[in-house]
């Protein structure tokens, strides 16, 4: 029988572009009518890709607190602990703006404020009036943030903080993709009628909650140093 072990392993080993590879064909499924209906069910207020980016962001934000409170232990407070910290905070905040602070899960009553001033009348900060659909912006500083990280900070004082060369598929993903978006969403492309700019930007979120928790994962599992 035909062994296929060496090439289950080769897929494996290149997992780090299979988001490149499903951000090429979302595209080009929503371009097509047929396929695009396929699609749009797992983009859903509260379905498979925003509950996906929610798990990713919240177990991200979670270990990157262990992980800092670890290092807090080890070492005091420095620098790079001080950025764990507030990148671990800042993505709980992604991860409970998926999900309108719970009001996804427990359906409480949206207040006034919200009521009067959120494009999607829900407790969500992002919708706001003024922020409301500039999250592609957000994206793509996550992306050059990423990437400057993965270029900038590889010397051994930045260990604690370095980002992993194997996400860079992802952050020029979240990059390349946050630009498109932008773009569709200035001049308005009319090949690009059916909402691709919108659903992507939701693509784009799943992989910045994904590369947040690939992130802290490394750094969760490397054992901090004693000063």
């Amino acid at each position: 029988m035909p062994n296929h072990e060496p090439l289950r392993a080769n897929w494996a080993k290149h997992w780090e572009y299979y988001p490149s590879v499903l951000t090429v064909v979302f595209v080009l499924a929503m371009l097509s009518d047929s396929l695009r209906s396929h699609i749009l069910p797992w983009m859903r207020e509260n379905g498979p890709v925003e509950l996906a980016t929610f798990a990713f962001a919240f177990v991200a934000g979670f270990l990157g607190l262990v992980t800092a409170r670890k290092r807090t232990k080890a070492r005091g407070i420095q620098k790079t602990t001080f950025f764990m910290y507030v990148f671990a905070l800042g993505i709980l905040v992604v991860a409970l703006e998926e999900i309108a602070w719970g009001q996804a899960f427990f359906d409480f009553e949206t207040p006034s404020y919200f009521v009067e001033n959120n494009a999607q009348q829900e407790v969500t900060l992002h919708n706001l009036k003024g922020i409301h659909g500039a999250s592609d912006y957000l994206y793509l500083v996550f992306g050059l943030a990423g990437l400057i990280g993965l270029w900038g900070f590889q010397d051994e004082k930045w260990r604690a903080i370095r980002v992993p060369k194997r996400l860079l598929a992802l952050l020029l993903t979240i990059t390349l993709g946050a630009l498109f978006s932008i773009a569709q969403g200035i001049w308005q492309f009319s090949s690009l009628e059916s909402g691709l700019g919108r659903k992507l930007a939701e693509v784009l979120e799943l992989w910045v909650a994904l590369t947040a928790f690939l992130y802290v994962w490394g750094h969760f599992r490397s054992r901090p140093k004693k000063s």
